[in-house]
């Protein structure tokens, strides 16, 4: 939905009535539906028209099926419209009540049982059931849905039943402390999902739409030419009535056009807006921003494919990548020369910092730190040794090293998704750095859709990607399992040692038990390479604070207004009332406006009951 144009609409005075006339455009300036008080934005209070909430993005969608999702943009989608079993806490995002209540154990723990909520209900008005839930998880095992199944250890499809309608039962076959984290799969409807296909139900994009979940929000618009889509308000959710009736988000080519659109008002929410623009808006009347905890992380991913065991011995496993990256010995080099300092300062203008571990210190009990002795340093001069003593020399004079015996020059190309304007930058700055080690770099920037075509296709030597991964990092670790080659794994990188971890961690019921196996899996990666973990960056978003109020950090403090795991801020958050105080928004309320305004109509009536003016004289 296009909102219309907010800028103030001209108004000009007659003669007659100066003051009468004054008053009256000062009261229309001091109400809600007045220049000051409300732009002709969507977001109106008035019962008679829609409110729409508008969020920028520079992100696009591709699937909306929830066994197909793959993008923070498409998660977003379903965190409004489905929930999940236990979702996560908006405080600290930790496991909460959802669906169903937090679960309670057996005494040999091995069987969870879960309450469902009451009064939940489908957006078609159907009751939520245990047997939606039943349905929803024993697909995923059933059918191997290899994005999902690593939140179900030690479980198979026989694991569930569903006793009663209020009642879900997970039995595992070792003890397991697994079904207390949210796990990330969204809830669908037996009633609708079980008369599809299982090709149609696990590879579709959007095998049912408008989907109908039972979320705070209805997807029911996808216009994929104008790259806009909408939902609808559930004005039935069990958590609470959304204060809005729509909530749209609209795709722009970059991040300046999505800031252009924030100021003139097309928009009342951004995300994902770069270090420089995000200090351009500061001080903006009308808008505030807010600097988020790091949610996750930019990695520098190598192509390691051939460590990973083909079934066909006789593929070439790496594809088109530059076998010098299976080397940990160049892949170390690598790391070393890249100055995360240096990006932290340059690129992100000092929202965030330097990377180490996949897991994100916002999960600081889970989040593993290299000791002094462990960190690899920033060393030019050392990178360069590790390359001499392995044999990678410069045979040709050309300032490019060649593998041992003069074979494949280091020459990588690096692809970097173009609408993340940060990692463009950092993918600038990473050339230079490795090019002092005798490393060329080409860097290539291409759509979203390009650059996750060309790790399908296996076609790449480097790219930059993110993650913002779960609360928990069972899910992250699963990540870089062998078995998630070429499902989540971004390199493919192989190793028993750490799929060994993976198994431990998942079976440890104690937590300091299971950190000690998860801080081991982190420092395993971190030393083998297959990828660079370079920054962590802040979440940096701003909204139209002169229109809408009643967000809610999450994590609080420090945390986001809106975000992927929790729908707390789409359900709380509404338009600014007439003569509200709009809190940290830059500018000045409307309330102060029209009592600043209602005092110049004041003086203005004195001075024209003291003084005539020139019959000829107008006042605009």
């Amino acid at each position: 939905m296009v909102k219309g144009d907010s800028g103030m609409r001209k108004r000009t005075l007659v003669r007659a009535g100066v003051a009468a006339v004054t008053i009256a455009a000062v009261v229309i300036l001091a109400s809600p539906n007045g220049a000051f008080g409300q732009s002709s934005s969507t977001a109106s209070t008035s019962p008679a028209h829609k409110v729409d909430f508008v969020e920028g993005t520079t992100a696009d969608i591709k699937y909306t099926n929830p066994f197909t999702a793959i993008s923070s943009s498409e998660y977003e989608i379903l965190e409004l419209n489905y929930d999940l079993l236990l979702q996560f806490g908006q405080k600290d995002l930790s496991a909460s009540p959802g669906l169903a209540e937090m679960p309670t154990q057996s005494a040999d723990g091995l069987t969870w049982t879960f309450k469902m909520r009451p009064g939940a209900t489908w957006q078609d008005g159907q009751p939520v059931t245990s047997k939606d839930v039943l349905w929803t998880y024993r697909f995923v095992l059933q059918n191997d849905i290899g994005t999902l199944t690593s939140y179900f250890p030690f479980t198979t499809p026989d694991s569930f039943s569903a006793p009663d309608d209020q009642t879900f039962v997970w039995k595992t076959s070792k003890p397991t402390s697994a079904p207390l984290y949210p796990a990330w799969v969204y809830i669908l409807p037996e009633h609708i999902w079980s008369k599809l296909s299982v090709k149609k139900a696990s590879t579709d994009n959007s095998p049912v739409f408008p989907l109908v979940g039972s979320g705070a929000f209805q997807m029911d618009q996808w216009n994929k030419t104008a790259h806009t889509w909408s939902l609808s308000a559930n004005k039935n959710y069990w958590g609470g009535a959304p204060q809005i009736d729509n909530y749209v988000i609209k795709k722009y080519d970059n991040v300046e056009a999505m800031v252009n659109a924030l100021k003139t008002g097309d928009i009342d929410y951004a995300s994902g807006i770069s270090p420089d623009l995000f200090n351009s808006l500061k001080g903006v009347d009308g808008i505030t921003t807010n600097a988020g905890v790091p949610s996750g992380f930019a990695n520098l991913i190598f192509n390691t494919r051939g460590d990973y065991p083909a079934p066909d011995s006789s593929a070439n496993p790496i594809g088109t990548g530059n076998p010098a990256l299976l080397d940990p010995r160049v892949r170390t080099a690598i790391a070393m020369a890249i100055d995360k300092q240096d990006l932290v300062d340059r690129v992100l203008r000092g929202f965030g910092q330097p990377g180490t571990s996949i897991v994100p210190p916002r999960s600081a009990f889970w989040h593993w730190q290299p000791t002094p002795d462990e960190t690899i340093p920033f060393d030019i001069a050392g990178a360069n040794k590790i390359l001499d003593d392995a044999g990678y020399v410069d045979t040709n004079g050309d300032g490019v090293r060649e593998m041992p015996g003069g074979g494949k020059p280091l020459d990588f190309r690096l692809d970097i998704e173009s609408e993340d304007s940060s990692r463009v930058r950092a993918a600038r700055y990473i050339a230079g750095y490795l090019k002092q080690i005798g490393i060329q770099v080409t860097t290539q920037a291409d759509s979203y859709q390009k650059t996750l075509a060309f790790w399908t296709a296996n076609d790449f030597d480097m790219y930059m990607w993110g993650w913002g991964p779960d609360p928990d990092p069972s899910f992250i670790l699963s990540v870089f399992t062998t078995d998630q080659c070429e499902i989540w794994s971004d390199a493919c990188w192989s190793n028993k040692k750490y799929d060994q971890l993976y198994e431990e961690q998942k079976s440890a019921t104690d937590l300091d038990a299971r950190q000690k196996i998860v801080f081991q899996m982190q420092q395993l990666l971190y030393k083998e390479n297959p990828e660079i973990v370079t920054y962590y960056d802040d979440t940096l978003e701003a909204y139209r604070s002169d229109r809408w109020t009643g967000f809610r950090l999450s994590p609080d403090p420090n945390g986001y207004l809106l975000n992927q795991y929790t729908t707390y801020s789409a359900i709380t958050m509404h338009p600014v009332a007439a003569g509200q105080a709009n809190a940290g928004s830059g500018g000045i309320s409307t309330g102060v406006w029209g009592a600043v305004l209602l005092g110049i109509a004041a003086i203005i009536v004195i001075v024209v009951l003291v003084r005539r003016r020139k019959p000829d004289e107008e006042r605009a």
